[in-house]
């Protein structure tokens, strides 16, 4: 592929996922990592991305926040590594508990593999779990009420976090776009004032973060690193990864393997 091409497929990539990795896109194109960042760093000049550690994201709009892809968009991208993670994630669900699935892709991924229950509560705040459970006869749903947000698919506003104060689960399982030794990272306000409610409250915070997701921070912080419980992910974490999360006694659990 040409280099305009594979900046035009970087681009079509970011508008899906809002970040892309520099490890990924060399592995997906079959280039360098200095092509790469060369691919990158005149993007970025042209003001189409933003450079950050490990890669690149969308551009910050005027100063506010970079508004979120589309969620059906979305939740097509990456679809296979996303579902590894939400099947491992799902493996720590019990029959009987209430759980709180949040309206991120990954998790929406984890939905399809709880349908076999025969007792189990599940409260969201996603239109897609909504309508991946729906049928689902040993599932109690419960979907907050409140005002639909701009991705299409997350209902959140002053309604949802009253519904919200009401109830205690016993496992949060959310995701985030980045995480660092110091917390976990939204890149707006789409299902962040839920998200931050329930790690308060919940007995479990298990979180779903695919490994290239280490090291980016975001405009809004969810919560400090030392508030989750669980962190599932598709690969090995780097050693500084692994460190924060050791220090913090976080159970790492990686989609695939025996860990």
């Amino acid at each position: 592929m040409i280099g305009e091409a594979r900046r035009d497929a970087i681009l079509a990539m970011l508008k899906l996922e809002g970040f892309v990795s520099s490890s990924w896109l060399q592995h997906e194109f079959s280039v360098s990592d200095i092509t790469i960042r060369r691919d990158l760093d005149k993007l970025a000049k042209l003001g189409l991305l933003e450079r950050v550690h490990g890669g690149a994201r969308t551009t910050w709009n005027g100063g506010a926040v970079r508004q979120e892809a589309a969620f059906q968009e979305r939740v097509q991208s990456f679809p296979d590594q996303k579902k590894a993670i939400g099947q491992r994630a799902a493996m720590l669900v019990e029959e009987g508990s209430s759980i709180f699935l949040d309206g991120s892709t990954t998790v929406v991924h984890m939905a399809q593999f709880l349908d076999s229950f025969k007792k189990l509560t599940v409260v969201t705040d996603s239109l897609a779990v909504l309508q991946a459970l729906a049928h689902a006869p040993g599932i109690e749903l419960v979907v907050l009420g409140g005002s639909l947000q701009e991705d299409g698919n997350t209902i959140d506003g002053p309604f949802a976090m009253e519904n919200t104060e009401q109830i205690r689960v016993d496992t949060l399982f959310f995701s985030c776009s980045g995480l660092d030794a110091q917390g976990v990272y939204n890149p707006g306000t789409v299902g962040t004032h839920i998200k931050r409610l329930l790690i308060a409250k919940a007995k479990r915070r298990v979180l779903l973060a695919s490994s290239e997701k280490y090291g980016l921070h975001d405009f809004y912080l969810l919560c400090p690193l030392a508030d989750v419980d669980v962190i599932v992910t598709d690969a090995p974490p780097s050693p500084d990864a692994e460190e924060a999360f050791s220090q913090h006694a976080i159970e790492l659990l990686i989609a695939g393997a025996d860990r």
